[in-house]
């Protein structure tokens, strides 16, 4: 499955992502999730600790 969110600042695309990976590891599959800045990385990464999603 390939899936491509584009949406403005503040649009919820992480939280939709996350949601999405997790579902997605559930059934075995691999996720690949990118962002353009390693601040951008860290921050998804921050978020899913919160949400209690890990995808590491």
């Amino acid at each position: 499955m390939l899936v491509v969110l584009k949406l403005h600042t503040g649009g919820g695309k992480t939280l939709v992502c996350l949601l999405m990976a997790q579902s997605t590891q559930n059934t075995g599959e691999p996720v690949l999730n990118l962002a353009p800045t390693k601040q951008l990385v860290q921050q998804k990464l921050e978020k899913a600790d919160k949400q209690m999603c890990h995808l590491y």
